[in-house]
């Protein structure tokens, strides 16, 4: 045999590019994951008997029980890392608090199309505090996702149920949401996934705690079906953002804020699934453009990543 018949025929990629790219793409299907599982939040909390801060509570804290418990056998929980998921998990109570009282108050479709502001601040974030590379190409598909969401939810049929407070509650839960993000991505840079969502659900759960007491709102489940129902939400939603954080401590902060945009499309087909919410046209428009930048966009960076210098 030559040496020219050992000669690899055809374009060979390296061994580390093949690599990165799998593990790209394992963190693009756990943020999908994530963002799906999430997306099920306004569907469970509307059916809930409970009023909004007494539902943010055991969402927080029964899954926080459940990490606490994978995490101590394993691993030591310490001042530090309480320390560095303060801020994330702060950020992450309050965004919850008020985005469950939003949306108890306005209408599903409203209180998504304030979420459809969410990139805006993380992108803004990803360029001048993590130093990532955002393009002409990046705000192409980010404005034409935004664009497709903002289609999507205003085609929406409120009901009649759209309130004013609600519609300012969900508007501070998009900006408290950012800070969950930016600060989680800085924890996650020295934490496992894990452990941060021990660290994030503790002090989130701290930080709903008296909100709830204070509220006067009735915070026991009432009998055994909401008591179900809690900890649907609490294990749906908070295995989701432990597959987000995942992704969060791997992926460019720009991605992950356009891959929130998934949350009202996951939020309006589950609402037509379960809550017998019709979707219009409009909407089914709306949806087709979110997913196809979505997709443009992850295809786009990845490509980016790929062909950047080591």
């Amino acid at each position: 045999m030559t040496a020219a018949d050992q000669t690899p025929k055809g374009p060979m990629q390296p061994k580390a590019a093949v690599v990165d790219a799998r593990a790209a793409a394992i963190s693009v299907g756990a943020l999908a994951v994530g963002m799906t599982l999430a997306s099920a939040t306004p569907v469970l909390v509307a059916g809930a008997s409970l009023e909004g801060l007494a539902v943010s509570l055991w969402r927080l804290w029964i899954p926080a029980v459940v990490f606490a418990a994978i995490t101590a056998g394993r691993h030591r929980h310490s001042w530090t890392l309480l320390r560095l998921t303060a801020r994330a998990g702060i950020c992450f109570g309050g965004a919850t608090a008020l985005y469950f009282s939003a949306v108890q108050l306005t209408s599903v479709a409203n209180a998504t199309l304030i979420t459809v502001m969410q990139p805006l601040p993380l992108v803004i974030a990803a360029r001048f505090m993590f130093s990532e590379r955002i393009g002409v190409p990046d705000l192409g598909w980010i404005a034409l996702a935004l664009g497709g969401a903002t289609v999507m939810v205003l085609s929406a049929d409120s009901g009649g149920t759209a309130d004013i407070r609600g519609d300012l509650i969900a508007a501070g839960a998009t900006v408290v949401s950012a800070g969950y993000f930016i600060f989680g991505k800085r924890a996650r840079a020295t934490l496992d996934t894990d452990v941060f969502m021990t660290g994030l659900l503790f002090w989130a759960g701290l930080t709903i705690a008296p909100i709830a007491l204070i509220s006067g709102q009735d915070v026991v489940p009432p009998d055994g079906e909401e008591w179900l129902r809690m900890t649907a939400l609490g294990f749906i939603v908070g295995f989701g953002h432990m597959f987000i954080n995942f992704a969060n401590g791997r992926l460019p902060l720009a991605v992950l804020g356009v891959f929130q945009l998934f949350v009202p499309v996951g939020a309006a087909l589950m609402a037509w699934a379960f809550l017998d919410q019709s979707i219009t046209t409009g909407q089914g428009v709306g949806i087709a453009v979110v997913v196809i930048a979505l997709t443009s966009h992850t295809r786009y960076s990845a490509r980016m990543r790929a062909a950047a210098p080591a």
